[in-house]
């Protein structure tokens, strides 16, 4: 047993697992998004999710008690962080729920390679010449994925790309957020801003529809896996080994791949499947080039 407990320890195993329920949480959230998506307007589905996760950490908060209100907020790094939520999470559910699950969580898998060019663009972060080829080696597989000029070009992958973007600005302005910030806070504010976005969408998408009862189970699978996948991946990433842990993540996109073919019918041709390759290998390796030490 004791050294059930030592491996356990040594193999960041319990952070490794909080990574993988975490991204199986956000595949069934973005697969129950898209199918409710034919019952009912985008800003309909985006506020459900807004409420419930604003609620969730709104009680997680008052049962941990920690603030959902500090002088930061008023800062420049929180403001921009806020509207980088609100927009990357808008863009990332149009681009599911009128394009392909498995391509669009493809993209998203970009991130990290994102804001690492972030970092070198704006605030002048030095990397090796390792990290740069990682980095145009993802991007090379966005444009096998996207396949711009072609008659096989998805339009609503520009929207799932455009959602990474604000996505790595909102990772890149948390590092100038005091650490006495709570991540429950963060989260707390990120539900709020997708609410906001949500109504903003209303005179885009149209009116509310009612919820047919036999789609009622959806609603509540929904409120349970949304809020359950963010906090999973704070408890992933507050502990253990970044270059151990962080790879993970990655695990997101052969969910997808699965339910969108799974459930939705979707096709992933062999150029795009290649594509997928090289950002998850980018992104590994551009993720183990960092000091593992570092969380």
């Amino acid at each position: 047993m004791k050294l059930i407990n030592k491996i356990w320890k040594i193999k960041n195993i319990e952070f490794i697992l909080f990574m993988l329920f975490s991204m199986a949480c956000f595949t069934v959230r973005d697969a129950i998004s898209k199918q409710l998506s034919e019952i009912m307007p985008i800003s309909q589905i985006l506020i459900i999710i807004g409420l419930i996760g604003t609620i969730f950490f709104f009680i997680i908060a008052l049962f941990f008690k920690q603030l959902l209100f500090y002088p930061e907020l008023k800062s420049l790094p929180f403001v921009i962080r806020f509207f980088c939520e609100l927009f990357s999470s808008v863009l990332f559910v149009i681009s599911i729920v009128f394009g392909s699950l498995a391509i669009s969580s493809a993209i998203m898998q970009t991130i990290p390679l994102f804001v690492a060019l972030g970092a070198i663009l704006f605030f002048e972060q030095k990397v090796p010449l390792k990290s740069w080829l990682m980095i145009l080696s993802g991007l090379a597989g966005v444009v096998l994925i996207i396949k711009p000029g072609t008659e096989h070009f998805d339009k609503f992958a520009i929207l799932a790309l455009l959602s990474v973007l604000f996505l790595a600005g909102k990772d890149l302005t948390t590092h100038h957020i005091r650490e006495t910030v709570s991540p429950i806070t963060l989260c707390f504010w990120g539900f709020f801003a997708l609410m906001i976005g949500g109504i903003l969408c209303v005179p885009i998408f149209g009116d509310f529809q009612a919820v047919p009862s036999n789609q009622t189970p959806l609603i509540v699978l929904l409120g349970f896996f949304t809020p359950l996948a963010y906090f999973t991946l704070i408890l992933a990433t507050r502990g253990g080994e970044i270059a151990i842990i962080s790879p993970f993540r990655y695990s997101r996109l052969l969910f997808a791949l699965a339910v969108g073919v799974l459930f939705f019918h979707e096709e992933v041709d062999a150029l795009s499947m290649f594509g997928c390759l090289m950002i998850i290998i980018s992104g590994i390796v551009l993720i183990g080039s960092k000091d593992p030490k570092k969380k």
